[in-house]
């Protein structure tokens, strides 16, 4: 979807995301990609810390999450 080979839909990620944390709690994601994961994250109320070996994938997922509203969608 223009990030990475093996990029989740957002959908997935906010059911992962929202079944396994809290809102205000820390969503960490050492393998970040293109920020599929911390884009639901944010998106739901939860902080974020991700990386990625890929310098390119880094530079896609930062774009994506500067753009993300914190919070908009949370339950």
């Amino acid at each position: 979807h223009g990030g990475c080979p093996s990029e989740k839909p957002p959908e997935v990620s906010e059911i992962l995301v929202r079944q396994s944390s809290e809102r205000g709690e820390l969503v960490v994601d050492p393998f970040a990609g293109s920020g599929s994961v911390g884009g639901a994250a944010l998106r739901l109320g939860r902080r974020f810390l991700g990386g990625d070996i890929c310098e390119e994938a880094v530079q896609i997922a930062r774009g994506r999450l500067e753009a993300v509203e914190p919070g908009e969608g949370a339950p």
